[in-house]
């Protein structure tokens, strides 16, 4: 067939010709002779050429028919490695926008797999852009799409310059408090933890903020996010005031020593204690020293 044909030999085509043939192989797409074409026409587009892919991905994402939108899904992760950053932040900003209306579980992953290749890829110029788009997921009224959303700006975290990850950290704590799905909100933590731990919160506004947030959600019902607060106590240990690290060791000591309290989260409370030391007085050291030793001794309590 022509589909067999073009996906076995090296043939050049350049502008409505290229559309044309890749328009007409995406509307064959349940052919897999039509798959192959496509996936080896693609593998030798030069960046002009790749325009052409790029907008029909697009459009293949809005198709009517779901393995269609599966295959586009998947090509813009798999075949994005030599896209410009233009191509790129394209190519994001539209699978964002999928994800908000992609009903298909299966389409809706591969979207959220080809999102993280892509950010991987994208260069600092362009990452301002992708965290607004990232911010508009994290407004949708789906949970999943915020899940995602929040995923993506785990991954970011690392690559954002020191302002942005301080109007971030302002940002997610609002958000942190508004979420209501407590898969997301401990994302939210996590990503708040990871901003504490880049150690780029200084100001005392910053770290008010920051002591403010882990006291009310420290005693919230969510115990991964518990456990996630105690990490950022550690983290921020060495910008709290006496104030503040002396209602930071009665909480921890408080949930250390609850006898009904999740084993994990008393675990990270006994690794912040110990974080702490260097910053408590006599009395708090005493106190800490003797009740650590007391869990030690205690046989029931192997594991912590």
């Amino acid at each position: 067939t022509f589909a067999r044909v073009l996906g076995t030999t090296h043939i050049r085509f350049e502008g409505k010709v290229l559309d044309g043939v890749l328009r007409n192989l995406m509307n064959r797409i349940n052919d897999m002779n039509c798959v192959k074409a496509l996936e080896s026409i693609s593998k030798n587009l030069n960046k002009e050429q790749l325009d052409y892919f790029l907008q029909c991905l697009k459009d293949g994402l809005k198709h009517n028919d779901e393995n269609t939108r599966y295959h586009c899904a998947k090509w813009f992760g798999t075949r994005s490695k030599k896209w410009s950053q233009t191509q790129l932040s394209l190519a994001f900003a539209c699978l964002i926008d999928r994800l908000t209306e992609e009903e298909n579980k299966y389409i809706h992953q591969l979207c959220a797999k080809s999102l993280n290749a892509i950010l991987m890829r994208l260069d600092q110029g362009q990452l301002p852009n992708a965290l607004e788009k990232v911010k508009d997921a994290l407004s949708d009224q789906s949970k999943y799409i915020r899940k995602v959303g929040a995923d993506l700006l785990i991954a970011m975290i690392k690559r954002l310059c020191k302002t942005q990850l301080k109007d971030l950290f302002s940002y997610l704590i609002g958000k942190t408090f508004e979420e209501k799905n407590k898969c997301v909100r401990y994302l939210y933590a996590q990503a708040i933890q990871n901003i504490l731990r880049e150690q780029l919160l200084v100001e005392k506004e910053q770290v008010s903020i920051a002591f403010k947030y882990i006291q009310k959600k420290f005693n919230g019902k969510c115990k991964k996010v518990q456990y996630s607060c105690a990490e950022s106590i550690r983290d921020l240990a060495r910008h709290l005031n006496q104030k503040q690290l002396n209602i930071a060791f009665k909480l921890l000591l408080n949930k250390f020593k609850n006898k009904d309290e999740d084993k994990l989260v008393q675990c990270s409370c006994a690794k912040s204690i110990g974080n702490l030391a260097q910053h408590l007085n006599q009395e708090q050291l005493n106190i800490a020293f003797k009740l650590l030793l007391n869990k030690f001794k205690n046989k029931d309590e192997d594991k912590l």
